[in-house]
């Protein structure tokens, strides 16, 4: 196909506010597409409450350092790292996160007990994604 004709194409696709445009001819075939960013419409309001609460019960988060999968135990047949009322110590293994084929085990950063698990086995993470709620301890 020659240029000319493939600039045609985007010039019919931008005056016609289409997104994509496929032509297909006996011995070829052509798909124009054109990437549209679309504004968020909606976000979640900002709870200052959950800040005061967490300050005032001295509460932090273990979050997720890395995109991946959560898994509670190292395996199906063994107990979880870690459970609500576990005391933690830093350093602590409290799951792990599968990320390309590699087991990775994440560390608690401080001490404290659990008081909220956040994350359901196999669920998909994403980097800062708070995983568990913790009582720092003093």
């Amino acid at each position: 196909m020659r240029i000319n004709k493939i600039t045609e194409l985007i010039r019919i696709l931008e005056e016609n506010g289409l997104e994509e445009l496929e032509i297909k001819g006996l011995f070829s075939s052509i798909r124009v597409t054109k990437r549209v960013s679309r504004p968020i419409t909606h976000l979640p309001p900002i709870e200052e409450k959950i800040v005061e609460k967490n300050i005032k019960e001295k509460t932090s988060y273990i979050k997720a350092p890395m995109v991946g999968t959560f898994y509670h135990s190292s395996s199906p047949t063994t107990p979880p790292y870690v459970e609500i009322g576990s005391k933690v110590t830093t350093g602590k293994i409290v799951c792990i996160i599968e990320a390309m084929k590699v087991m990775n085990e994440i560390e608690s950063d401080m001490s404290g007990t659990i008081v909220e698990i956040l994350v359901k086995n196999k669920e998909p993470v994403e980097y800062g994604q708070p995983l568990f709620r913790i009582e720092v301890d003093e």
